[in-house]
């Protein structure tokens, strides 16, 4: 439905294009290049812009004057010999420059981050104080660097996007575990002959695991000052229940299999580690 409005605006903007005057579409044409002129587009989008630079094409697009070189759309125009930026990359940056402001968006064009790193940092991770740029992780420790200090900015930034990036791994294969695991409760559910229903220790498990795993993941994505928090609440009755269950198995003669269990769990962990599978 989105698609056809979409097409069906295009087609509305088209016609309005073709009934201009000849004279009109030549001042328009004049302003389009302009724009392009004034922001250096041609050739050159596929290089860092500025801020401003970057709101000047914006204003471009909102204005349709690619239509003054032909196009029947902005994404036409963009990847075209005027422009060379794909339809992504603008995008891309458009969503970059409006989480971290003009003036920070400058900075760091200028120090030379990636815009892959860029895309890792949060709109409260970067805040600037007139000549300082303060750089907030998430335990919110503040680190305050110099503008004028690029290489600092640099390896800082640098170091928390890729912290963000493993912390987004982390998440993102604790949310799989816990998605495969109520899996597996439906699935033994509706195991044939289990009549629909769990013996209660497979139900006790299968909850416990459920949980454990969104404790987990919970975890991997909190603030330390949450994290310990937690340690001095609750981290002692988990481990008392861990203990619990290894008297249990300790008192039915269980211990030494449940080892060999785990050492070979371990064992396929590390391999699966090995071949970049984990």
């Amino acid at each position: 439905m989105d698609d056809k409005l979409a097409k069906l605006k295009e087609k509305h903007e088209l016609e309005e294009w073709e009934l201009l005057s000849g004279e009109a579409r030549e001042k328009l044409k004049e302003q389009a290049l302009m724009f392009l002129g004034g922001i250096h587009t041609v050739g050159k989008l596929s290089e860092a812009l500025s801020s401003q630079e970057m709101r000047a094409l914006e204003t471009f697009q909102k204005e349709r004057l690619y239509h003054a070189f032909g196009f029947q759309t902005f994404v036409e125009f963009l990847g075209s010999d005027y422009s060379r930026m794909t339809k992504s990359q603008y995008y891309e940056r458009l969503r970059i420059l409006d989480i971290e402001g003009d003036r920070i968006f400058d900075l760091l064009n200028d120090a030379g981050l990636s815009v892959s790193k860029r895309k890792l940092l949060g709109k409260g991770n970067i805040q600037l104080d007139g000549e300082t740029l303060i750089v907030v992780g998430d335990d919110g420790d503040e680190t305050e660097i110099e503008i004028s200090d690029r290489s600092r900015i640099l390896e800082t930034l640098s170091a928390l996007a890729d912290a963000n990036a493993d912390k987004s791994r982390k998440i993102e294969r604790g949310e799989a575990d816990n998605k495969r695991l109520k899996e597996k409760v439906v699935e033994l559910e509706n195991t044939p002959g289990a009549r629909g229903r769990l013996s209660p220790m497979d139900e006790a498990a299968a909850g416990a695991l459920v949980h454990l795993a969104a404790l987990a993941a919970q975890i991997e994505q909190s603030p330390v000052a949450e994290i310990d928090q937690f340690l001095h609440r609750d981290f002692n009755l988990l481990v008392a229940q861990w203990n619990r269950i290894n008297y249990a198995l300790a008192d039915n003669g269980l211990s030494e299999k449940a080892r060999e269990l785990t050492e070979s769990d371990e064992d396929r962990i590390a391999a699966l580690l090995d071949d970049g599978l984990l």
